[in-house]
């Protein structure tokens, strides 16, 4: 009897690729480097200057305050759709679901075919 052989995707979907090593809040984030940065510049004006330093330091949380309505009013919301990279991944995992579906159906339809040519 012949059986096709069935195929496994051997892709995990949750794998990390190498575009998404610096996308995220991992430790390898540019904007890390950045905040780290101001930081510094902010506390090398304190050294400096008190008030030059306090200035830095409100311009500093100001435009972090401003960096944080920004990334929560644009975030995504319940109900909405995720991202593009998501709902590829949602549609490569049905249609696997689906050629496996419709192999196992194959397999089904030729095993009754054989039982009805022995009968």
């Amino acid at each position: 009897m012949f059986q096709p052989a069935v195929q496994e995707n051997p892709v995990s979907l949750n794998a990390k690729v190498p575009a998404d090593l610096f996308e995220g809040d991992t430790m390898l984030d540019p904007k890390w480097f950045v905040i780290g940065v101001a930081l510094g510049a902010a506390a090398l004006a304190a050294n400096y200057d008190m008030g030059l330093g306090m200035a830095a330091g409100v311009v500093l949380a100001i435009l972090g305050g401003i960096y944080l309505w920004v990334r929560i009013n644009l975030a995504i919301g319940q109900g909405q759709p995720g991202s593009n990279r998501a709902q590829l991944a949602r549609r490569i995992q049905t249609l696997g679901n689906n050629r496996r579906e419709a192999q196992a159906k194959e397999l089904g339809a030729q095993s009754r075919s054989e039982r009805a040519k022995r009968t």
